[in-house]
């Protein structure tokens, strides 16, 4: 009723102009207090409360409600005055607690009231939105929060137990309070380190003089993480306000360090300040905790470091301080006995939680793929994760995307220190005291700019380096965080950390050339032979690779003169698509970004045609923008300029492949063979020729000829050799794709096979997806539905080659669908069907897209639904039959005469299974045709 009554009062103009000129009048006052005792709190108080009066005058819509809000401010402030206004007053925890907390409440109704604004209540009212239905729940909160903080601030001040302990005086509370307004905010968005946090609570919990540090390099998250911490309510239940974060940023010497930490706790003025401090930690035993946050600023000046560790073990003597010191790098301080278990230097964020912080901060859909792919240009790094985030909420991820080419990490520097711009948070690492003693270290690091894989140290002394301190070098590297060791053993920096230092610190010209001779000797270009590679070869490629491109695409984009060094940058690039092509293994995009060198190698008609036709030969083989015929005829006429016999007959066999006519191809083909017998060619060559042909012609369902020509092949090999494997994988696929597959030798070959790939392991880890696709198909064959699904399975999930993996992928899930609907399994059928026909759509193979949908037939078959199935059939064989691939039209075929049959058409039947036989015996499947023939004798019976 009493509210009520005062609601109505306050209705009145002059109830409401005298509310707010006295509120307005006493929180100048309760400023003016705040200034005289350096009470930092009341100060922050006073600047809220005038924000609100000043705001709340603005206000339209539920002003009774934020006068009645304000009213209760008002009484608030009163009382903190009438407590403070007395200097020698002394005021206990309990109530210190409850002014901060009333504080937060404070800023609370200052959000609320701005939220009534005329602005945004128009805003509502266009959109007729009521504000009372939106604030209601909120409006009640705070005004029981309010009116619950007043009560307890009353019960305080008549409590007879409201006193401090004996000889504090509110000059001892302003030094002990002000961390309630210098403790920095918990971060609102943090998520991916609940290890890490644990780790430390628990460290807390258990001794609370615990020693701490927080390693890793900058920007990835220590301060955020120890902030955390802070505010965790189990740290504050163990140390409620004596909780201090002190940055030391501004701490360049010892001295420098006393002097923040002095000033932090208003001890500047006394004598003799690291006694002051230890003095005053020292005043109350109960337990405090002691944040130095950027420790490393300080310590890491040689001159300084043993004073610092001196005054930081006069800290850890303190048996009721914890101690946490954020720091970049991997080194922690001397002289403290530091709490065990170490906690570990953070390292990146998972890629979970990298986009779980990217989507809390960037509201965008969810189904946008530029996503992952700004993520990866962060490498997971909070600081670069934070930064892209708030440039997604005002751009397009595609428009980030494109601005990255140009600006690179600067696109994520518009700040002026090192939590709002990323170059400054690398910059201060790079120019800290301990890269500057080692000046070599810098260079190095430019060099690991150049190695997104990393590199071995080993690897590194190897290589001729124009310095000779590598390894302090790249000790001072990793101990700044800098650069970090991965699992393997190998040195490698962050993404952003490589990106700033390939702008800002470019690699020396002689360093560059020892990575050039590195790679040129991993490639072996200077042989340039036709042989396969070795296993060590394949090793070391397999290790280097992603540090190969780079380096030749950093080489190609600062070369001006391609002819430089007798096109050596050029040659090397040609040398790396032959062993990419051999290994099945590489970056498509690299190998079309490469593209443009074409046209400025000039009458350099032998590079140009090397290029020209592996730009072709891949695009054959595997979906690209680029036309593949033309690459490949423009590649032709390169080489017979040149008489160059090798790359004409690698053209043609290419060219056999990619012919759909069947007649025409198998011409193209036996030229090829015709070729491969010139006299001019080494015997070596010929073979290696005759080998890329015969998995062409496997690939493109001419299976007789490829069948023949592999055995004749193999016969002139040495056994237990990798060429030999490869060419007896390739005839097991021709068996069992001809069908084969019950005869004895394709098991006894497939066993061969396997215990070969055990005499090669690092070139079949590459296939770990090929010996399970055949055993797939030989259980199916033997009616093991269980073992079959299991091994096509592995199939799918192996570590296929980057190039092989999409490629192969619905031809396989198209079995596992087939052996799913063997089971009786059609949902799983279905699914798996469809997931097939998506991946061949994205291929746009139309071959497997046909395939799929025919596959979706028989689930319908299965389902008895004969209509949609007979529609799905007739779709199918229409594209094969545009397409002229025999066995499927067969196939379909098949079915459709399985289905005129059951609807008792029997001259339909007849003709359908009849015409399906020679595309059978085309393609080259003597079971089908026995299977149809079958089926005919059965009409007549």
């Amino acid at each position: 009723m009493l509210r009520a009554q005062r609601a109505q009062q306050l209705k009145s103009p002059s109830k409401i102009e005298d509310l707010l000129q006295y509120g307005a009048i006493a929180a100048r006052m309760l400023k003016e207090i705040a200034e005289a005792t350096g009470l930092p709190y009341l100060k922050t108080i006073a600047g809220l409360t005038t924000s609100i009066i000043q705001t709340v005058q603005t206000v339209r819509y539920n002003k009774d409600e934020c006068i009645r809000m304000t009213e209760h401010t008002y009484w608030l402030i009163c009382a903190i005055i009438n407590i403070c206004k007395n200097t020698e007053a002394e005021l206990p925890l309990d109530m210190v607690r409850n002014i901060e907390q009333f504080q937060e409440t404070v800023q609370k109704l200052l959000s609320y009231v701005r939220m009534h604004v005329d602005a945004i209540q128009h805003a509502l009212d266009v959109f007729g939105v009521q504000s009372h239905v939106i604030t209601t729940i909120t409006l009640a909160e705070m005004q029981e929060h309010a009116f619950r903080r007043h009560q307890e601030l009353m019960d305080v001040l008549s409590s007879k137990q409201a006193a401090l302990p004996p000889g504090t005086t509110l000059e001892d509370l302003r030094r002990s309070s002000s961390t309630l307004s210098l403790l920095p905010a918990s971060p609102l968005i943090f998520t991916g380190r609940d290890k890490e946090q644990q780790e430390i609570i628990t460290m807390m919990k258990n001794n609370t003089a615990a020693r701490i540090v927080v390693l890793g390099p900058g920007g990835i998250g220590k301060t955020s993480l120890t902030l955390f911490v802070l505010h965790d309510h189990n740290i504050v239940d163990i140390f409620c306000t004596r909780r201090y974060f002190i940055s030391c940023d501004a701490a360049i010497t010892a001295d420098g360090l006393v002097s923040t930490i002095a000033k932090y706790f208003n001890l500047e003025e006394k004598p003799k300040l690291s006694n002051a401090i230890i003095g005053y930690l020292n005043r109350s035993k109960e337990p405090a905790l002691m944040v130095l946050d950027n420790f490393e600023t300080p310590w890491e000046i040689p001159e300084h470091k043993s004073k610092v560790e001196s005054f930081l073990a006069l800290l850890a003597n303190i048996s009721h301080l914890s101690i946490v010191l954020t720091m970049r790098g991997v080194e922690r301080p001397g002289k403290i006995r530091w709490t065990r278990p170490f906690l570990a230097p953070l390292e990146p964020l998972t890629d979970e939680a990298a986009e779980e912080i990217f989507r809390d901060i960037a509201d965008i859909n969810d189904d946008d793929p530029g996503i992952m792919e700004l993520l990866k240009l962060t490498d997971n790094l909070p600081l670069a994760v934070t930064l892209m985030a708030h440039l997604a909420e005002s751009e397009t991820c595609a428009n980030i995307l494109s601005r990255w080419k140009e600006e690179n990490t600067s696109l994520l520097s518009d700040g002026v220190d090192k939590i709002s711009s990323l170059e400054k948070s690398i910059s201060m690492s790079i120019s800290s005291p301990r890269m500057k003693n080692i000046p070599d270290a810098l260079e190095l690091l430019s060099l690991l700019a150049l190695l997104p894989d990393g590199i071995s140290e080993a690897t590194l002394l190897d290589m001729s380096l124009p310095f000779d301190n590598v390894p302090k070098c790249r000790f001072i590297l990793v101990s700044t965080s800098l650069a970090y060791v991965d699992g393997r053993g190998r040195v490698k920096a962050l993404t952003p950390i490589r990106k700033y230092t390939r702008i800002y610190h470019p690699l020396r010209n002689q360093s560059l050339q020892s990575l050039n001779a590195y790679v040129n000797q991993i490639l072996d270009v200077s042989t340039a032979n036709c042989e396969y590679p070795s296993q060590h070869q394949i090793d070391a490629i397999s290790n280097e690779l992603g540090n190969i491109y780079s380096i030749l695409d950093y080489n190609l984009q600062i070369a001006q003169n391609y002819a430089d060094n007798n096109f050596q940058t050029v040659k090397t690039v040609i040398s790396l698509f032959r062993l990419m092509d051999w290994m099945a293994m590489g970056s498509m995009d690299f190998l079309l970004s490469l593209s443009s060198i074409v046209e400025q190698l000039g009458n350099q008609k032998l590079l140009q045609g090397q290029i020209l036709y592996y730009l072709g030969a891949f695009s054959e083989r595997y979906t690209t923008s680029r036309d593949a015929e033309k690459d490949l005829k423009d590649a032709y006429d390169c080489f017979e300029s040149v008489g160059a016999l090798n790359g004409q007959i690698l053209v043609t066999i290419s060219l056999s492949y990619l012919e759909e006519d069947p007649i025409k191809a198998s011409n193209i083909a036996r030229k090829a063979v015709s070729m491969t017998t010139h006299g001019s060619l080494e015997i070596n060559n010929q073979r290696l020729y005759q080998e890329r042909l015969a998995a062409q012609k496997a690939n493109s369902s001419a299976f007789l000829f490829a069948s023949k020509l592999l055995q004749i092949i193999l016969s002139e090999y040495h056994h237990d050799t990798l060429p030999h494997a490869i060419l007896l994988h390739n005839l097991i696929e021709v068996d069992i794709a001809t069908g084969r597959i019950a005869d004895p030798q394709v098991q006894r070959n497939l066993k061969k096979l396997e215990s070969m790939a055990e005499l090669l392991p690092s070139y079949w880890s590459r296939y770990s997806d090929i010996l399970p696709w055949n055993r797939s198909q030989i259980y199916l064959h033997n009616g093991d539905l269980e073992n079959a699904a299991l091994q096509c399975l592995q199939s799918l999930s192996g570590t296929p080659s980057h190039w092989r993996a999409d490629k192969d992928r619905p031809q396989r899930l198209h079995l596992l669908g087939h052996i799913h609907l063997r089971q009786g399994q059609e949902d799983q059928a279905m699914n798996i069907y469809i997931l097939s026909l998506v991946i061949a759509q994205k291929l746009q193979h139309k071959p497997y897209i046909h395939q799929a949908i025919r596959g979706i037939g028989d689930v319908f078959i299965a389902m008895d639904d004969i209509d949609t199935a007979t529609s799905l059939f007739e779709i199918a064989l229409e594209g094969f039959t545009e397409l002229d691939v025999h066995r499927g039209k067969g196939e379909c075929m098949i079915r459709l005469g399985d289905i005129a049959h059951r609807q008792g058409e029997l001259g339909k039947t007849r003709n359908l299974w009849t015409d399906a036989i020679p595309l059978f015996k085309k393609s080259e499947q003597g079971k089908e045709v026995i299977k149809c023939e079958n089926r005919l004798q059965m009409l007549e019976t």
